[in-house]
């Protein structure tokens, strides 16, 4: 769905690991749906964005940037927003 945090999630360096789409539109969704089905190139392409965008969320990177985080806090420096790996 093109809604809440989803795009900045999917949203990676190669382009989109998914297909966006208005949750409040059941065409829209419907012809997500159709053509994920029906796009075997797409889906394929899609799969390994999606494993690629996965692999850069880790409890290891979450942990890093809470430590420089509270680190930061501590010594009232800005925080750290980037979301690279």
């Amino acid at each position: 769905a093109d809604s809440s945090s989803l795009p900045e999630i999917v949203a990676g360096p190669e382009g989109n690991a998914a297909l966006l789409f208005d949750p409040d539109d059941s065409n829209a969704i419907a012809a997500a749906l159709d053509q994920g089905l029906s796009e075997p190139a797409l889906r394929s392409d899609l799969r390994q964005r999606g494993l690629a965008q996965a692999a850069r969320f880790t409890w290891e990177r979450n942990a890093r940037i809470l430590v420089e985080n509270l680190t930061a806090a501590l010594d009232g420096r800005p925080l750290t927003t980037t979301t690279e790996p």
